[in-house]
């Protein structure tokens, strides 16, 4: 991207929409409050009819100078940008142009909404000499060394201009991602459909201003009605449900109710039997009971809900048995027969995919790098054509050839087994006649089979265990014959194996069952939590025992190994970066958002009430000695804040450090590699400002506990997966594999890294499917002064530490451990026993007090749940 004449100038100001309430309906003032907090997506068709009036001459948006109209970018909240000053405000602070906006819209009964749209010039109240103007020479004179920092503001300007005209023919996912009015649906199951649309963003980098652009594909739900959709959740196989099964979703034991209220609860809905369109973002409940059956008081006396709507509304229900879908809350209902609602169209499905639903996804989206960068100068092209007036109006100018950058390939690192030296070869080697490095010798354990598909095959169960015991011995690792228990019941199993484990306390745990994520997690928490000192375990699907060749039980063994103490294999030579003087301890550091909190949530709002929350899991992982392969866990429940910091780092640092002291003479480490995964660019000085100082806090208590001063050199690097840079090399012949992708240590260090910052890209893994992603490190603090060549060797080098793998993975091994165990720990609040009881909505009076004690209590909860058995923190119990 160019800026074409550097004297440009950009004018900001704020809007503020107001909306007049016109329905003339009973709720009104219900209505009325969710009004006000219109979609960006009402909030552009607004101004867009307010730009389109006042484009005019003698309108808001017109120059008499230049005797035109002038383009408008809005951001489809607060912000727009103007490239002259806005008639009848020009520049004045004090002034406020005020404007009535009529828009079609068939959510109001009279078929349009009239709103109040205020405009202001926009500054910054607490500093006097601030201007609403944003110039293109501070971004050259960041680029020629006259600036310090990037202009953040004329960054957000040109990402606001950049999609002005995708805009027109698209509707946005997030912030960046954009789909076409029109794209081609792909079905998913389940009610789900998948589209490709495109991502944008423009970025500075050290070629200068350029705009990331990517394909994306996100699920959709679909345009059907709320029946439409129950069924095709409840749908098993090729059978539809069928009318009976609708009806018995009113039992609140139906085993799939949980689910399709799951489900229901991520949609918003509307009706439009009251003559226009009424939409639902907040589901409660399936009813217990029919509309023909549910009845209430009315100024007539008791009625039912199906008679309700035969009196009111003069619809004669096609389905009075089935139940109502419940919008209101435990104190006051509002029940809508299921019939009359219908799903709000283009909306992104936020939940997780199935398996069978990802698969699916990625193999749709798995395009080879030649083919992929085909589509995205597509894509480009579109953007520049569509946002063409938008260009020439803000003089800048876009090119479509994406960006040559220089790269280099690193040497992979030589691998140490037990009884020979590999060399991996594309970033994978095999375990052909090979022993582990440090095996383990389990001497008292257990193999326990769920088949679920009948009388257990015990002959066959023995025979798997031998030839397991058989690898194990050639891997140099020694497994005693262990008791055998089969069962087929859950309840029968789950009595005999809390009898066993409580008389035998075998030490290790192999369990054999179908694929059932709570039944494994289950499992989990049986052995990690409840159990006392805990005991280790490995899950093996019934699918993988029956296809488990000699390739799949060692593959087995290596999980195996590692969970109990033992060293697969390491490193022949360590990078100089982990041999420095005083030691180095390296952390991996993880959040996963996608905790389920309303399952303990729920479990207090049921008896309290009260305001819900969202939590989120923190995970910290750090090695124990100097061969980088084994690694001590902590694992922490906090609130979801909107900055997600690791709000308690100091107290989950500390005891992997005294364990880490403890292991090694006691000798602390005085050099300390930090790699943290889960940030984002936004984040990057909260992160500095949070998880750095209290990290400097902790050495500080340390140096108290041990008597001396402990000032160790800390490396804080950021480990971020989630972008949208794509590679290719530029001569098909240098790439790897079958897609002819980068090859496994390919680091970019230039032209497409951050101007003056300290950042790179690197593909440590095989591309096996589509176009790799590389993984974007970002340094945050560097008191070790290590050159880019030492930090990209170091962290390409952890990536062949990965335990469960013959293969090199695509970020270092202590972020995948956090991440795993961060998953973990999900699966432990999986196994929470929801009561009965419905859960009752927020009480309006609650106080804060009593709120921020609730919320405590929650994450109490949270962490009683997923602590593991502290003798267990010292093995890699979720590899």
């Amino acid at each position: 991207m160019d800026l074409t004449d550097e004297s440009t100038i950009v004018y900001h100001y704020d809007v503020t929409i107001e909306s007049k309430n016109t329905r003339n309906v009973a709720g009104a003032q219900g209505d009325a409050k969710r009004e006000r907090k219109l979609t960006r997506e009402k909030n552009r068709k607004i101004i867009n009819e307010l730009i389109e009036r006042e484009s005019r001459d003698g309108g808001l948006f017109w120059s008499p100078e230049e005797g035109r109209r002038l383009l408008v970018a809005y951001d489809g909240v607060k912000n727009l940008y103007i490239g002259s000053p806005i008639n009848e405000i020009g520049l004045n602070r004090n002034e406020i142009a005020e404007k009535n906006v009529r828009i079609k819209d068939n959510e109001c009964k009279e078929g349009f909404s009239d709103h109040k749209v205020k405009i202001k010039v926009a500054y910054d109240e607490t500093d006097p000499e601030s201007e609403a103007q944003i110039d293109w020479q501070s971004i050259n004179d960041y680029y020629e060394g006259g600036s310090e920092t990037f202009p953040t503001e004329a960054l957000m300007v040109l990402n606001t201009i950049m999609r002005s005209g995708s805009l027109k023919s698209r509707f946005a996912v997030g912030a960046n991602s954009m789909y076409h009015v029109d794209c081609d649906r792909h079905y998913l199951g389940r009610g789900l459909e998948f589209a490709f649309g495109h991502f944008q963003s423009v970025r500075p980098v050290a070629a200068g201003l350029s705009i990331v652009i990517d394909r994306t594909a996100t699920a959709f739900i679909q345009n059907i009605t709320a029946i439409e959709y129950i069924k095709k959740i409840m749908q098993r196989g090729d059978r539809e449900p069928s009318v009976d099964d609708f009806v018995a979703l009113m039992n609140p034991r139906h085993p799939l109710r949980k689910d399709v209220e799951d489900e229901l609860s991520k949609v918003h809905f509307y009706t439009e039997h009251m003559g226009y369109r009424k939409v639902f973002k907040k589901f409660f409940e399936i009813t217990d009971n029919s509309s023909e059956r549910i009845s209430f008081q009315s100024e007539t006396g008791t009625i039912t809900v199906a008679q309700y709507f035969r009196r009111q509304y003069n619809i004669q229900l096609r389905f009075p048995q089935f139940p109502c879908l419940d919008f209101g809350s435990d104190e006051k209902h509002n029940y809508i027969p299921v019939e009359l609602v219908k799903l709000v169209e283009n909306q992104h499905y936020k939940g997780l995919l199935k398996g069978d639903q990802n698969s699916t996804l990625i193999r749709a989206t798995a395009t080879d790098p030649r083919q992929r960068f085909l589509e995205l100068q597509e894509f480009a092209h579109s953007v520049k054509n569509e946002g063409a007036p938008y260009l020439q109006e803000f003089n800048i100018d876009m090119d479509i050839v994406p960006i040559r950058a220089w790269g280099k390939v690193l040497a992979p690192p030589k691998l140490v087994y037990g009884n020979k030296v590999i060399e991996a070869e594309e970033g994978k080697w095999n375990m052909i006649n090979v022993k582990v490095v440090r095996p383990v010798r389990i001497e008292r354990w257990m193999a326990f089979q769920f088949d679920g598909r009948g009388a257990p095959d015990r002959d066959r169960f023995a025979n798997f265990i031998n030839q397991l015991r058989g690898t194990a011995n050639n891997m140099g690792i020694f497994m005693n014959e262990p008791m055998l228990i089969e069962t087929n019941t859950f309840m029968e199993g789950g009595k005999r194996l809390r009898d066993v484990v409580t008389q035998m306390k075998p030490k290790f745990i192999l369990f054999v069952h179908p694929k059932d994520d709570l039944f494994r997690a289950r499992v989990k928490h049986f052995c990690e939590v409840t159990n006392g000192d805990g005991v280790l375990s490995q899950c093996v699907q019934t699918k993988v025992y029956d296809k488990a060749n000699l390739q799949v039980q060692a593959n087995i063994l290596l999980k195996i190994n590692t969970k109990c103490g033992g060293v697969n294999h390491v490193l022949q030579t360590k990078p100089a970066s982990l041999r420095r003087q005083g030691g180095v301890i390296v952390f991996g550091a993880d959040v996963t958002h996608s905790a389920p909190a309303n399952v303990l949530e729920k479990s207090l709002t049921a008896t309290t009430g009260g305001e819900s929350f969202d939590a989120s899991i923190a995970a910290v992982v750090g090695t124990t000695d100097q061969d980088f392969f084994s690694y001590y866990t902590e694992v922490k429940v906090q609130r979801k804040e909107r900055q997600e910091m690791i709000t308690q780092l100091a107290s989950m640092m500390q005891p992997i450090i005294q364990n880490y002291y403890m292991k090694n003479n006691k000798n602390l480490p005085e050099n300390i590699v930090f790699y943290r995964d889960g940030v984002s660019e936004g984040q990057f000085f909260s992160v500095l400002k949070s998880e750095v100082a209290q990290m400097d806090d902790m050495f500080k208590k340390i140096s108290a506990i041990v008597k001396r001063p402990y000032n160790p050199k800390v490396t804080f690097i950021v480990v971020q997966k989630r972008h949208h840079t794509r590679l290719r090399p530029q001569f098909e012949k240098d790439g790897t594999g079958k897609a002819r992708n980068i090859p496994p240590g390919t680091v970019v260090d230039t032209q497409i890294t951050h101007p003056r910052d300290f950042d790179w890209f690197m593909a440590s893994h095989e591309g096996l499917q589509g176009t790799s992603r590389p993984t974007h490190y970002y340094v945050l603090r560097d008191d070790n002064r290590f050159t880019t060549d030492e930090l990209t060797e170091m962290t390409y080098h952890l990536c062949y530490t990965y335990a469960k793998a013959t293969r090199s993975v695509s970020i270092p091994s202590p972020v995948y451990y956090a991440h795993l165990a961060a998953f973990r720990a999900r699966d432990h609040i999986m196994t929470y026993q929801q009561p009965q009881q419905r859960q009752r909505q927020p009480q309006r009076d609650e106080s804060h007090e009593a709120r921020e004690k609730r919320f405590q209590q929650c994450i109490n909860l949270f962490n009683t749940r997923v602590q593991v058995a502290k003798p267990l923190k010292q093995y890699m119990y979720y590899c």
